[in-house]
């Protein structure tokens, strides 16, 4: 079995509820199949659940991160902004998702209007495991 699959660093985690109807209606799959889990070691051994999200709070201006793994295709990709556009409009948070480039401190933040800008991060922020933004490029 294959996987694909995206980081996207929110503002801040929402009800495991409402984070699993919003990753559901943003990759257009039902809610039954989509997990939200806090821990790996819940990871769930059901054949109907093809996407999984693991939610684990962060430090910072951005409280969050949706670790977002799929086992069916379509592939989950960061150059497909469309369902993570669709996420950050539902749950009402900026999301950041990564750059397909060797820099892991360029990032796309998506709005919940839908605008897309390529931000740089706070290198020093960022090897402390927070997401601060210092400019927008």
């Amino acid at each position: 079995m294959t996987f694909s699959g995206i980081d996207v660093v929110v503002g801040r985690l929402e009800a495991p509820e409402l984070i699993r109807d919003a990753v559901a209606e943003a990759w257009s799959l039902p809610a039954a199949q989509v997990a939200v889990i806090n821990d790996l070691a819940d990871y769930p051994d059901d054949e109907e659940i093809v996407l999984v999200v693991v939610a684990s709070a962060l430090e910072g201006s951005f409280g969050g991160m949706l670790s977002l793994q799929k086992s069916a295709a379509p592939a989950i990709d960061s150059q497909n902004l469309a369902p993570v556009q669709s996420l950050a409009k539902r749950l009402n948070l900026a999301c950041l998702v990564p750059i397909e480039e060797d820099n892991p401190y360029l990032m796309q933040l998506v709005q919940p209007e839908g605008t897309v800008t390529r931000v740089a991060l706070d290198t020093a922020a960022f090897d402390g495991e927070r997401y601060e933004i210092t400019s927008a490029l």
